[in-house]
């Protein structure tokens, strides 16, 4: 039982420092999306976000993605 234990804390131990070694992108974000805040209407906070808006004038539907508690708007 201790190898089985001492052997899952390693693995884990591996993980946590594979993770932390991975370099974050400045940007990867395609061209034209930008992050912005808005005021939520029911607190008065400022929110982040991102919006991409197209360049051309033509009609467009708009696509609104939701994100999960688990994870930020990002």
């Amino acid at each position: 039982m201790y190898k089985i234990l001492l052997t899952c804390l390693i693995m884990a131990s591996e993980v946590v420092s594979a993770g932390s070694n991975i370099k974050k992108k400045k940007n990867t974000r395609p061209d034209g999306v930008k992050e912005i805040q808005y005021v939520s209407s029911i607190d008065k906070t400022e929110q982040p976000s991102l919006i991409y808006t197209a360049k051309s004038k033509d009609k467009r539907p708009l696509l609104v993605g939701l994100h999960s508690w688990s994870i930020n708007y990002r």
